[in-house]
């Protein structure tokens, strides 16, 4: 099951479209304003500005066009990413019960559910879209109380108070629309729903019209499921500061109970529980009755801030509140800057600051991480408070300086003479690859294999294949008359922005470890190669080794035993599969992608890495001795 973090995680590329279009349209109205501003009551007759209303209008219609035609795509995407995840975690139970499992990519009933509810989901997105406006405080000739009006008639009605204000000079011009400036930035970019009156910024919509539409599908899916496998049950999936009304989370129900109790309040707005179709005492519940007693009982911990107490709930809404404020200052100041208003933009610009340290600090207090993606800057997502420590303890991938030559490589003759020269490889074949793309990657790996000696000379040939999923590859070989080789995608890499995207959009998704980045992807890829060193080092015969590799019995064997040093050392009190997940959705898929996920992981984060990545990592290090 995806969690909350990752199903918050999903939405973010295109909430992050909708917020940029938004101060793009503040700021054509706020300029236009600041214009008006610094004309004369004879240049503002002689100089039509409504004129020019129509041509940013224009321009605005064709930017919402612009972005809405891209979100179709880029639904189905996060549809399909989330249901075969979820289709595929249910893979026991059809075998459990003797019913047919059809690979996700071969089901055509859950293709079609997919395309269907990610039509559906993108159609309300573009009526959205196409329907929004700002909260207004102008009619055009006075100071109203704030109501919507369409983008057409706040801009027209805006343009129309700024022009009086300039022409009959009553009062400073930038203090009169400093009101106006201040709500437009406030509210944002609105859309209203009709049949309730209710009226949410446009990227939030956005937001949770993307997430109604995954808990539709996954609802949709797991029917579909439950049906297919005969199920008599529900289980309810678990995830960290739930309402006081949802604790149901993590247990399970007949079809009775969850249809009667648990759907109707599953359906309620920013529900993140999942449920999935079991088989009532065969299906092995995901978390034991301990476990779960456990997790339920940190969630009611108390933790002091300001002589206040807040158990997790209390303390996760708080932070919103806080990051709505930070945001709303940003927002300001964004605003009155386009506007000309610098006094008012600085003003802004320093409570923001104030709020965010005051931010930080609950954070820090309650222990939770702050969601800087939550107010208006990049950063990273879902990251999970990790438990004080003695840091000298941490087995980290160092990264030492890279030899300069290395650095100056222009052409992929001259990173094949380097990899050669200095990790034993015997073969290359790059052809046709972006100098840049492999360059960087190249760097990375190079930090790796100088901090770890016994992958130098164990690759033997870096070329090209073809797996429309995969980045990188990477094939370790156990007998003498093959060698063990790192494979580029060429459908990524002759392209470095292509490269770039894809792995930032997986990164975001949480398929990938957070803070990662495009140029370690072969970090990920030596620690397979470490693997089976490790492998080798254990198996003498051939076939057994190759069994081993295949069969991820080595690297069961690290995982699990790195997971019991975790809970020794943090007490996490959560299960091996939620601390695979929390490494990355990716590593979640068999031990040995945990290795290769939990290594990168260090790599990038080092000391603030995941603890189960740290604990492998000390793992690889004292296996290989």
């Amino acid at each position: 099951m995806l969690s909350e973090e990752q199903l918050n995680a999903l939405p973010l590329p295109l909430q992050e479209s909708f917020q940029k279009l938004e101060r793009e349209i503040i700021s054509v109205i706020a300029e236009r304003i600041s214009k008006i501003g610094k004309l004369s009551a004879t240049d503002i007759h002689r100089l039509n500005e409504l004129q020019r209303i129509g041509y940013d209008l224009k321009a605005i219609k064709k930017e919402i066009a612009a972005i809405t035609e891209k979100t179709e795509k880029e639904i189905y995407d996060i549809f399909y990413y989330a249901s075969e995840i979820e289709y595929n975690e249910q893979k026991s139970n059809y075998d459990l019960s003797g019913a047919e499992w059809i690979p996700f990519e071969e089901n055509e009933r859950m293709q079609e559910l997919v395309q269907n509810i990610s039509k559906a989901t993108n159609k309300t997105l573009i009526n959205m879209s196409n329907t929004t406006g700002f909260m207004s405080n102008t009619n055009g000739h006075k100071l109203i109380k704030p109501e919507f009006q369409t983008l057409a008639k706040f801009y027209q009605s805006s343009v129309d108070y700024a022009i009086l204000q300039a022409v009959t000079g009553q009062t400073d011009f930038h203090s009169a629309m400093k009101s106006t400036v201040r709500t437009m930035s406030d509210h944002g970019l609105t859309y209203i729903e009709y049949e309730s009156g209710y009226k949410r910024r446009l990227d939030s919509s956005v937001r949770m019209n993307i997430l109604g539409g995954l808990a539709n599908l996954s609802h949709a899916q797991s029917e579909m499921i439950g049906k297919e496998i005969d199920a008599d049950g529900y289980e309810i999936s678990w995830h960290g500061g739930f309402r006081p009304t949802h604790d149901f989370g993590g247990l399970q129900f007949t079809l009775k109970q969850y249809y009667d109790e648990i759907l109707p309040k599953m359906k309620e707005p920013n529900c993140y529980h999942r449920s999935f179709p079991i088989l009532l005492g065969i299906s092995t519940p995901t978390y034991s009755k301990r476990e779960l007693e456990v997790l339920n009982a940190q969630e009611q911990e108390k933790h002091i801030f300001e002589g206040k107490e807040y158990n997790k709930y209390e303390a996760m809404q708080k932070q919103r509140r806080y990051e709505t404020a930070i945001r709303r200052e940003k927002d300001r100041a964004f605003a009155f800057e386009a506007e000309g208003d610098a006094e008012s933009a600085n003003t802004a610009k320093i409570k923001a600051r104030q709020l965010s340290k005051s931010y930080k600090e609950f954070s820090k207090a309650v222990g939770l991480t702050p969601k800087t993606n939550r107010v208006g800057a990049t950063g990273k997502i879902g990251n999970k408070p990790i438990p004080k420590t003695d840091n000298s303890k941490i087995e980290k991938v160092i990264k030492p300086k890279i030899k300069k030559d290395l650095f100056d490589a222009t052409t992929i003759e001259q990173l094949s003479e380097y990899v050669k020269e200095n990790w034993g490889v015997l073969k290359t074949d790059l052809a046709g690859l972006d100098v840049e793309a492999v360059k960087g990657t190249f760097i990375q790996m190079d930090r790796v294999i100088s901090e770890w000696p016994e992958l130098k000379g164990e690759i033997k040939e870096i070329s090209l294949f073809s797996q429309n999923k995969a980045f990188m590859g990477a094939s370790y070989s156990f007998a003498n008359n093959r060698s063990t080789a790192l494979y580029f995608n060429p459908e990524y890499y002759k392209n470095i922005t292509k490269v770039k995207q894809s792995v930032d959009n997986g990164v975001k998704k949480l398929f990938h470890p957070q803070g990662s980045t495009w140029d370690e992807t072969g970090v990920h890829e030596l620690a397979h190669i470490l693997e089976g060193i490790i492998i080798k080092q254990n198996r003498a015969d051939t076939v057994k080794a190759v069994k081993d590799w295949q069969k991820n019995t080595t690297a069961r064997q690290i995982v699990k035993k790195a997971w019991k040093s975790s809970e020794e050392n943090y007490g996490d009190g959560v299960n091996l599969s939620v601390a695979m997940k929390q490494i990355s959705m990716y590593a979640y898929k068999n031990y040995s992608e945990t290795i290769a996920e939990a290594f990168l992981d260090v790599f990038s984060n080092e000391e603030k890495a995941q603890p189960l990545s740290r604990e492998i990592v000390k793992e690889l290090r004292r296996r290989l001795g």
